[in-house]
């Protein structure tokens, strides 16, 4: 399955790990030849970057969202 950048940015925000401007914050914190141009490249930027796990990451980019946050734990 296919995942457009786009819904993976929408996922993460729908989660709770990430919100849509923080993953803009580290996306326009990139020159323009790194900048990710699939879900696929900014979710191994992320897990890269430790803003997420790869459990996380995985989790995302297969569209489950629910249960990555429990109360003030992620």
């Amino acid at each position: 399955m296919s995942v457009i950048l786009d819904q993976f940015i929408h996922s993460l925000g729908e989660s709770g790990l990430m919100t849509a401007e923080e993953v803009r914050i580290v996306i326009d914190g990139l020159p323009d030849d790194q900048k990710p141009q699939s879900a696929e490249d900014l979710a191994k930027l992320l897990y890269r970057r430790r803003k997420l796990t790869k459990f996380q990451t995985q989790a995302i980019y297969q569209g489950k969202v629910k249960g990555l946050v429990l109360g003030n734990y992620v």
